[in-house]
């Protein structure tokens, strides 16, 4: 690798912590700005896998962060939570580790999938981490990270998803990714708001 992405990506990470954001999160000075006003981020990470990426976003949530961790934690209520999830299941729990169950609404033509996610509750830095261990979702790795400022909350949600369907492009399956991801920080801001959960 050359000098000059590594130089962008010390000086970007030097800007966001200048700016009091975590510096594992890389954010340009304008991406902060956005956050700001109330956007959600989004930044398409390189994998191992030049055909897939890493989908982040990032955006801020206006609740505290016990409340943030109490709602994305509510496995049960995910199917109100986020619409394209059918049907959601904690199958196994044992301390901070649990097994989870989705049942995932593909639009026609395809077949609904499914698939079972082994999670990692690290509760003391505040994140959650999880991969697909079994299902018709070929591939699902992904986090929420969470950074408390105050009254409010910085989400960092980082997901990647390969849906298993045959002959789907890369580009339109980054494409999609990162059109959904948004969505995900848009729901768990209107459900933290919501008076009925």
């Amino acid at each position: 690798m050359s000098k000059g992405p590594l130089l962008l990506l010390a000086f970007f990470s030097l800007q966001t912590k200048a700016l009091g954001l975590p510096a594992e999160l890389s954010l340009s000075p304008g991406q902060v700005r956005e956050l700001e006003k109330g956007e959600v981020v989004v930044q398409l990470l390189p994998t191992f896998r030049s055909t897939m990426k890493d989908v982040l976003t990032v955006g801020y949530v206006a609740a505290p962060l016990e409340e943030v961790w109490r709602v994305i934690t509510d496995y049960q209520n995910y199917p109100r939570m986020f619409p394209g999830i059918l049907k959601s299941e904690v199958r196994w729990k044992e301390g901070d580790d649990e097994r989870h169950y989705s049942l995932l609404d593909y639009p026609w033509p395809f077949q609904d999938k499914w698939t079972i996610n082994e999670l990692h509750h690290d509760r003391g830095n505040r994140k959650i981490l999880f991969h697909r261990i079994e299902g018709t979702v070929k591939e699902l790795d992904g986090s929420w990270r969470l950074f408390p400022e105050g009254e409010r909350t910085l989400v960092a949600y980082s997901i990647r998803l390969d849906p298993g369907v045959p002959f789907l492009p890369a580009w339109l399956l980054e494409w999609g990714n990162s059109r959904i991801a948004p969505q995900t920080i848009r729901n768990l801001r209107r459900f933290t708001r919501a008076k009925d959960r």
